[in-house]
């Protein structure tokens, strides 16, 4: 019975006790094998995970029913890490957490990691709850950069051990309100059967007393006592259960003090080594002595309300003596005014000092709470430094892996970049050989061509002059006779 899952109940503020204690305290065995028990619940309830939250769609009714808050299919689908904060902090304030808890003040944190440290302390608390739940690699990740279906398993096993809690609670409640209801009749029964007491012991007084009134009255009386008689086992079941659950919640409150007496001390000793490494020892010697102070005028102060309370017993022992004599004072009273006069005085000077015992007892109350709220608000303080100390330490530390990690990157960067460099360098030196080469080839071209061309040009010009020769003497030897030809004609015949 304790692998299958609830749906549909829904636990409020006011569940706040029993969220914790089924949260922090799994209900198991007593014994070895309670630890076994509960890694065996939810190993089963994992296993079963997708009867609670068969869909996208129940899962979002689920979160949207318990944060009283819109919650689609998408968020569900692809949770960002904006969505997982705000369902986390849902589920602490929907369980009636106090809000001071998440409170960050900003004068011990730099400005520049002030932006981290809800995150951390978000991851802080929900480690310890995941870790409860059978979750114990929850991580900032989950968090800060959520996966799908990391997330909504996450979230499918909130949502199971919150509906689970829902229906313990329901249960509960019943047996409370059956458990008010049965002393509410007890009450009444026995109220009634006072009264009928009351009336037999004025009829048994009276001087014309009735034997059949007082025979009804008996009778009456008895009728009483069998109806009050009949109501008696199932008084006793009920006290029978209600002490059941008052020791499980005695159990319980217990282990949360001695775990909070255990916090206090860490914190405390993380505010002392604080304290020692911040402060300066002029300051520390200031604060030891208005500490000093303080405790010595409360102390005093209870010295002063002690020997008070004291006084005032010694005179409440006295009071059997002084009703005793009240007593006789009374038998005498019709006898003598003057002994009237003094029960009178007597009365009111017993009434005076009573109002001023129980004046001095309020106030040596008001001061023990005011220490006790004094001692409070102290603790509180120290707690809340100690967490900020250690919220600055784990960032401190992030910091300074984040500035490792950087600076290993870095010095990568450089070597990749003088490499880089040093294969440009070689890379260009051997275009610059080759350039050279190409050069000196193009320049060696350039004059093999230049001088094909002036060889070239060299024999043209002597194969004209040639022909020029071998055309004046075929002119010659042809037209020996003709006359030496005009410029035109000699123009004409050259082209």
């Amino acid at each position: 019975a304790r692998g299958d899952l609830w749906i549909g109940a829904r636990v409020g503020a006011r569940d706040l006790p029993l969220l914790l204690t089924h949260l922090f305290y799994p209900p198991g065995p007593i014994g070895p094998s309670g630890s076994h028990c509960r890694v065996v619940v939810v190993n089963v309830m994992t296993a079963k995970m997708e009867r609670a939250a068969d869909s996208h769609e129940r899962l979002a009714a689920l979160l949207s029913e318990m944060l009283n808050d819109k919650v689609t299919r998408r968020e569900v689908e692809a949770p960002t890490s904006e969505f997982m904060t705000k369902v986390f902090y849902g589920v602490f304030k929907e369980a009636g957490l106090n809000e001071t808890a998440f409170e960050t003040s900003q004068f011990l944190v730099p400005a520049h990691v002030s932006s981290f440290v809800p995150t951390l302390h978000l991851n802080k608390l929900m480690q310890v709850v995941f870790t409860k739940l059978g979750v114990p690699d929850f991580g900032i990740s989950d968090i800060s950069d959520p996966k799908p279906k990391r997330s909504r398993k996450l979230l499918s096993i909130l949502c199971n051990f919150w509906v689970r809690l829902g229906r313990q609670w329901n249960m509960w409640s019943d047996i409370e309100v059956g458990l008010a209801a049965a002393k509410t009749d007890r009450e009444a029964k026995r109220a009634e059967l006072d009264a009928v007491k009351a009336k037999v012991n004025q009829l048994s007084q009276h001087p014309g007393i009735n034997p059949e009134r007082l025979a009804a009255a008996q009778g009456e009386l008895a009728a009483e006592n069998k109806a009050l008689a009949t109501k008696e086992p199932k008084q006793a079941v009920v006290m029978n259960d209600y002490k059941n659950l008052k020791s499980a919640k005695c159990q319980v409150t217990e282990q949360l003090k001695k775990s909070e007496v255990e916090v206090l001390d860490l914190r405390s000793a993380v505010h002392d080594v604080q304290a020692r490494i911040c402060h300066s020892p002029e300051r520390q010697q200031r604060c030891l002595a208005e500490e000093a102070e303080t405790a010595s005028q409360l102390q005093e102060e209870h010295r002063h309300l002690q020997t008070r309370v004291e006084e005032l017993r010694r005179k409440m022992q006295k009071a059997p003596r002084e009703r005793e004599a009240l007593t006789k004072l009374k038998t005498q009273l019709h006898s003598s005014p003057a002994v009237a006069q003094r029960l009178e005085s007597l009365v009111q000077d017993k009434d005076n000092a009573s109002a001023h015992r129980k004046s001095a007892e309020d106030k040596y109350h008001r001061l023990l709470k005011e220490r006790e709220a004094v001692a409070e608000k102290k603790s509180q303080l120290n707690g809340q430094t100690a967490l900020k100390h250690q919220a600055m330490q784990s960032q401190l530390s992030f910091k300074k892996e984040q500035l490792a990690q950087a600076k290993q990157r870095l010095e990568e960067l450089h070597l990749e970049r003088q490499e880089v460099v040093c294969s440009k360098d070689s890379e260009v030196a051997g275009l610059d050989a080759e350039i050279r080469q190409v050069q000196d080839k193009a320049k060696k071209v350039r004059q093999s061509l230049a001088d094909k061309v002036a060889e070239t040009r060299l024999n043209s010009q002597r194969v004209f002059a040639r022909h020029k020769a071998m055309l004046k003497m075929a002119e010659k030897v042809f037209f020996p006779e003709d006359e030496e030809p005009s410029k035109d004609a000699e123009g004409a015949s050259n082209l």
